[in-house]
Parts: structure tokens; sequence; C-alpha cells
């Protein structure tokens, strides 16, 4: 297998504030890379060998996550949580240019697209989540989450999701769970 490097920088913090309540903070910056010798599309020497646009990947990738959230807890029977998360792949690497590729190992095709396709992704998700315990073992709980998603070169370029959660958690025994849960998505 090719070696492949990532190096990456991650900051984490945390913020106490009033009302129990509480911030935390994570952000991850990277960059991969490879830059190994390609193979070659086969090793059935029936088959004639391709020259490549290039000898080797010459591939690069940059990466970024971060990850927040607010937790609160401003009286014993009510708590809150949101999230935001973001995690963006940014691929910076040359498309090759292909004009023949083997079919199973068996046949030279032409390949149509004339080149690989460089994926990149984005990904956002907002979520946030209420709580309110009337009686003790008793959770009644109401979220949302909100995800996009871009990404190039696939069948949908975008996605976009809507969801809305309610629960009831009883949790009376260490043996015994019961949740009841609704859930609509679009």
């Amino acid at each position: 297998p090719p070696d492949s490097t990532m190096n990456a920088g991650h900051v984490m913090g945390t913020l106490s504030l009033p009302a129990r309540s509480r911030a935390t903070a994570y952000v991850s910056v990277g960059r991969w890379s490879q830059d190994e010798p390609l193979i070659p599309f086969t090793v059935n020497t029936a088959l004639p060998v391709f020259s490549l646009d290039r000898a080797t990947a010459d591939m690069t990738a940059h990466v970024v996550a971060m990850h927040y959230t607010l937790t609160s807890r401003p009286v014993d029977s009510v708590m809150f949580i949101a999230r935001y998360r973001t995690y963006d792949f940014e691929n910076n690497s040359a498309p090759f240019l292909v004009t023949d590729t083997v079919s199973y190992d068996t046949s030279v095709s032409t390949y149509t697209p004339g080149r690989n396709h460089v994926f990149d992704m984005d990904r956002k998700t907002f979520d946030a989540e209420g709580f309110y315990t009337p009686v003790p073992h008793t959770a009644l709980r109401a979220g949302y989450t909100r995800e996009n998603i871009g990404q190039t070169f696939r069948h949908t370029d975008s996605a976009a999701e809507n969801k809305i959660r309610f629960s009831a958690d009883l949790t009376g025994t260490r043996w015994f769970t019961l949740r009841g849960m609704y859930e609509h998505s679009k």
C-alpha cells in the first residue's frame, strides 16, 4: 500500500458560563498528501501498458473539522444541548487525464469521461435538544437537526435534511428502560 501523510493541528477549549452552562469548542486543521509512484492499470502482460498523465499520485487535500457545543441546566428538571459540527474536505489535487482503461483485468476500453473526478465534501450539522424531567426517572425530550451536505462529482451534489424528534424516557429500574420516540425528517 502507498504511504500517505497527514499533518494536523487540534485546539480544544471549554468555558464555564452562568446558569450551570458550559461551552466547548474543538477545531482541527490538517493537510493530507500522497505522492507515491502509481501502479499500472493491470499486470496482465497480454494487454498494452498505458502511460499515465504523471508518474506519481501528487495528491493533496486540506481538511478542517470543527465541533461546538453549548450545554445548560438552569434548573434541575430542565437541560438544553446545542451542537454545531462542520467537516470540510477540500481536495487540491489535479485530475488525471485518462483516455484508456482496463476493465476487469481482461480488456482495454475507452474511458469516456477522459479524466478522473476530484472529490470534495463539505458537511454542516446543527443539532439542538431540550430535556424536561417532571418526576424522577422520567424525561421528556424534543429536538431539531439540520444537516447540509455539499459534494462534488456525485449523483447528488448537495442535500439538506431537517429533522424533528420527540421522545419520552422511563428509567425506573437498573434492568428496564422504556423509550417512545417520534421522529420526522425531510
